[in-house]
C-alpha cells in the first residue's frame, strides 16, 4: 500500500524535475549569450554567479534545462549590469555557474561587429 501512495509523488516530482520557472525579463530577452572569443571588442561590465536547485526531492535534473535557465538568470543580470551580452566563465556545479556580462553596443565613434548567431 505505502508503494502506491509514493507514485503520486514520484510522478510529480519527475514533472517538477522537467519543468522551468526562470523567465528571461523584456529587456533579457535581447541579451546574447556568446563565447569568450565574441567579446574581444566589448567592454567587461560586471560578473555575476547565478544558481538553481540541480535536483528535485533527490531527482537529478537535466543538463539542459540546468545550462538553459542559468543563462536566462545571467541575462537578467546582464541588464541589472548595462550589458546586452554574456559569456559563461565556469562549469555548472551543484546549479551554479558564473557569467561575465559585456556591453557589446557600438560606440558613437565606432562600430563592435558580432558573429551571426541563429
Amino acid at each position: 500500500m505505502k508503494r502506491l501512495s509514493l507514485l503520486p509523488l514520484f510522478a510529480v516530482t519527475l514533472f517538477a524535475a522537467g519543468c522551468s520557472w526562470v523567465k528571461p525579463t523584456e529587456r533579457a530577452a535581447e541579451v546574447r549569450v556568446a563565447e569568450a572569443a565574441d567579446v574581444t571588442s566589448c567592454r567587461k561590465v560586471g560578473t555575476s554567479t547565478v544558481s538553481v536547485l540541480d535536483n528535485i526531492v533527490g531527482v537529478p535534473r537535466s543538463y539542459r534545462k540546468l545550462s538553459t535557465e542559468l543563462a536566462t538568470l545571467a541575462r537578467n543580470e546582464a541588464v541589472i549590469l548595462g550589458g546586452d551580452t554574456v559569456v559563461p566563465v565556469s562549469e555548472i556545479v551543484n546549479g551554479q555557474q558564473m557569467f561575465e556580462a559585456y556591453d557589446c553596443q557600438p560606440d558613437e565613434g565606432g562600430a563592435v561587429t558580432l558573429p551571426y548567431q541563429p
